[in-house]
């Protein structure tokens, strides 16, 4: 067995996310409501969604970078964010739906 490929994870206190494979893409869900979307295969990034979050959501969250579950349905990734917001990502752009 050899290393097809890595690629390099943000800066955070913890990385817990599992990866979520389908149809030949990776999609990992980064901490503080980063969700990546790679070619399985390569490891090519293509794309990345970023949410704004409120400068104070330590205060009211304890661990507001924890990520750690994605799920797909239909054309959609679905994401639960650190401020318990659910949002739903379209699997080939990264959009917001």
């Amino acid at each position: 067995m050899t290393l097809a490929w890595s690629i390099e994870l943000e800066n955070a206190p913890s990385q817990e996310g599992m990866p979520l494979v389908y149809d030949g893409l990776l999609y990992f869900p980064a901490p503080l409501d980063l969700t990546i979307a790679l070619d399985a295969a390569t490891g090519t990034e293509l794309w990345r969604h970023q949410r704004d979050l409120p400068d104070d959501l330590g205060r009211f969250v304890p661990f507001p970078q924890t990520n750690r579950n994605l799920a797909i349905y239909d054309r959609y990734i679905i994401d639960n964010g650190s401020d318990d917001t659910l949002y739903a990502l379209d699997v080939v752009t990264g959009e917001l739906a």
